[in-house]
């Protein structure tokens, strides 16, 4: 809630009017997440769309992902997709899911996004740090207790929304879209592409554009798109498709591992944004193919048909503790970006 309405006052720095969207949700409460093996205890995080244990919690042997033993165990080098598959199986009545060690943070993990936040499965998953990896792996066979408790509240979430009116209400409108949500401080992840997106509103405001653009920031990325499933249904199907969108992803002023990625609908907005880069001096690393199904919240405005070109970028501190501001952030990265996304913004508002 504090940082919806930090958003709205940055909006309104601008001249804009915020408007803030409630929806209803749940809130999920870790109570326990702990694992207790000969005396030592190692502290994790719960997986939010996994199942959850009782405040007992669960006993057995712990093996690999895969073996006989009730609680299974995911090492650094079982892939993400091998995980899913074990909680798919039903074959471990609990799951210990070490995370990889990032070299560009000493401590501290990433977690993995809870697609199924509204309709959780398989058995409970505690994820631990990468520093446990030796300790677990030296005690695998072992018994251990197992404990994933959590509770569920319901609560209200909030996208934030702001329209700048344009000369002509007869045009399909503009709609610029990031998400404002992720695990931890996010700062590269979301800080960056929510920086863009304020400054695209500002830029569009100064303009005065002939069609109505609006901005919409998303909450629950992490949580299965709830904020963009919720603002998705604000809004018809004919809206939608006549709307042109630019989607502004995940982590493109990231100082570790950042790629620019371009995603668009047609090859004439392929076209307007690789300009736009190109003559703000930024970068564009990867191209998909015009039309290809593209990632990120732009998958879901690709379902509807609608007009979209959508930028985004990896990053080696993706989802992690570590992702946090000054360290993680490419300040001379993101402004470049920033310029050229201000640009497109204004272009396809004309």
């Amino acid at each position: 809630m504090a940082s919806a309405h930090w958003l709205a006052s940055s909006i309104e720095s601008f001249g804009a009017e915020p408007n803030l969207i409630g929806f209803d949700m749940t809130r999920v409460n870790q109570e326990v997440g702990q694992l207790a093996i000969d005396g030592e205890v190692f502290e994790g995080s719960i997986q939010y769309d996994g199942g959850q244990t009782s405040s007992e919690g669960v006993s057995g042997t712990m093996g690999r992902l895969g073996s006989h033993h009730p609680v299974g165990v995911r090492l650094p080098e079982h892939s993400a997709s091998a995980l899913m598959e074990a909680r798919q199986s039903g074959e471990h009545v609990a799951i210990i899911s070490v995370a990889r060690q990032s070299k560009y943070a000493e401590k501290g993990m990433a977690l993995p996004n809870a697609p199924a936040f509204d309709s959780p499965f398989g058995p409970p998953v505690l994820h631990l740090p990468p520093e446990a990896v030796v300790r677990i792996e030296a005690l695998i066979g072992a018994e251990t207790h197992f404990v994933a408790s959590a509770s569920r509240t319901p609560t209200q979430a909030f996208n934030v929304e702001a329209r700048i009116r344009g000369s002509d209400a007869n045009l399909a409108p503009l709609v610029v879209l990031t998400a404002r949500s992720g695990w931890w401080q996010c700062a590269s992840e979301r800080g960056t592409g929510l920086a863009v997106w304020l400054n695209s509103l500002g830029a569009v405001q100064s303009a005065r554009c002939r069609r109505d653009v609006r901005f919409i920031a998303t909450t629950g990325h992490e949580l299965g798109y709830i904020g963009l499933k919720y603002a998705m249904k604000s809004l018809d199907d004919s809206e939608i498709a006549a709307s042109t969108w630019i989607h502004i992803g995940a982590s493109i002023g990231a100082a570790f591992g950042a790629c620019l990625w371009l995603q668009a609908s047609d090859t004439d907005l392929a076209t307007m944004a690789e300009n736009e880069l190109r003559d703000a001096g930024a970068s564009l690393d990867r191209k998909r193919p015009v039309g290809d199904p593209p990632t990120g919240e732009a998958s879901s405005i690709f379902k509807h048909r609608a007009r979209y070109v959508s930028v985004l970028s990896p990053n080696a501190l993706l989802r992690h503790q570590a992702d946090r501001w000054p360290e993680a952030v490419d300040i001379g990265r993101t402004e470049p970006i920033g310029q050229a996304i201000a640009q497109m913004c204004i272009s396809a508002a004309n």
